[in-house]
């Protein structure tokens, strides 16, 4: 293992980048220490499902929500569509996921379990379309996950991410193999412009953050716990003077095969999924149709389950679950009708 002294020290106010290269002067202190953000009030939401939530703070989220039993439902559609409901205790599930072997399907689905936050902001409601924000909290989150981890001692590289004197707090994820921090801004109306910046600079550190969780006032935390988190009352908000854009790879061009000559259905399903979860507004339609048209090919009707997990674990479907897990459905059973050959 390659502990976190492998990982260029990350300074404050000037980053250099992994490769090399000029010290880039990208992130400054902001002169105002926040308040103690622990007191701050958020939406806490019974289950992914739950699109209005409840008045919570900081503190009975990190400190107490999980330990506390809770509603929770989501909808099924196969073998037939009906919603499916509950009472859980956070902490068991936890320890549930955290310690007992199961198949990634089941996992996702009991993720759908978990109490949620949105750390950016007290939001009326997070649906899909309609999302109103009461206050922001002036804190966004970061989130690594096993992948980005690969290499790494995951408390060396806690620790040196809670080294910098923005970051709030560090812990682990529910599932265990990741984790996820608290970051203070200094323009909270900014999180968009503050999450790309952040995106790009820990990709040049060779430990990228999931990209899917940060940049939106909506975008949902499972509740975790972790007896070793890392908690700094009074953070000094991130200030950010000039913005950065992560590098987008080039074009590179597409087979022109069919897919009937792939040979790894494994691929098709993670590159299906992968889209839907990256999906923007505009294009959600579309994506969950051809994914779920291709993966359907596959013939195998426990994967149906996989693409309506993606979808309601995504927050950019929040509030309309519903409709694109239907199109989903539809579109998987065109696609059985067109099986995909695995043999050459």
């Amino acid at each position: 293992m390659i502990g976190a002294s492998a990982i260029p020290p990350i300074h404050p106010l000037h980053l250099t980048p992994v490769q090399g290269g000029a010290s880039l002067s990208l992130l400054h202190r902001c002169n105002t220490p926040a308040p103690n953000w622990l007191d701050t009030q958020v939406s806490l939401y019974e289950c992914a499902a739950d699109v209005l939530g409840r008045t919570v703070t900081f503190r009975e989220i990190l400190f107490t929500a999980f330990a506390i039993s809770h509603r929770w439902y989501f909808k099924v559609y196969h073998p037939k569509e009906k919603w499916i409901s509950g009472t859980f205790n956070d902490l068991d599930t936890i320890i549930d996921l955290r310690t007992r072997e199961m198949e990634k399907k089941e996992k996702t689905t009991l993720k759908l379990t978990l109490q949620g936050f949105t750390p950016a902001a007290l939001l009326k409601t997070r649906k899909q379309g309609e999302v109103e924000v009461i206050s922001y909290t002036g804190l966004m989150q970061f989130d690594w996950d096993e992948e980005a981890l690969e290499g790494y001692d995951l408390r060396e590289v806690m620790a040196a991410v809670f080294s910098l004197p923005f970051v709030a707090f560090c812990s682990l994820s529910c599932s265990g193999t990741g984790f996820y921090a608290l970051a203070a801004i200094a323009e909270p109306e900014k999180l968009a412009d503050y999450a790309e910046h952040c995106f790009a600079i820990f990709q040049q550190y060779g430990i990228p953050l999931d990209t899917t969780k940060g940049s939106k006032a909506n975008d949902l935390r499972y509740l975790s716990y972790d007896c070793e988190m890392l908690i700094r009352e009074n953070p000094e908000p991130l200030k950010i003077n000039r913005f950065l854009r992560r590098k987008q790879p080039a074009n590179t061009p597409t087979s022109s095969s069919p897919i009937s000559t792939v040979h790894h259905s494994n691929h098709i399903v993670q590159k299906g999924l992968s889209k839907i979860r990256e999906a923007s507004k505009g294009t959600r339609w579309q994506t969950v149709q051809q994914a779920a048209y291709t993966i359907g090919g596959l013939q195998d009707p426990t994967l149906l389950a996989e693409i309506q997990n993606t979808i309601r674990s995504s927050s950019h479907f929040s509030g309309e679950e519903d409709k694109y897990c239907r199109c989903a459905a539809d579109c998987f059973e065109a696609g059985k009708n067109k099986p995909i050959n695995k043999t050459a």
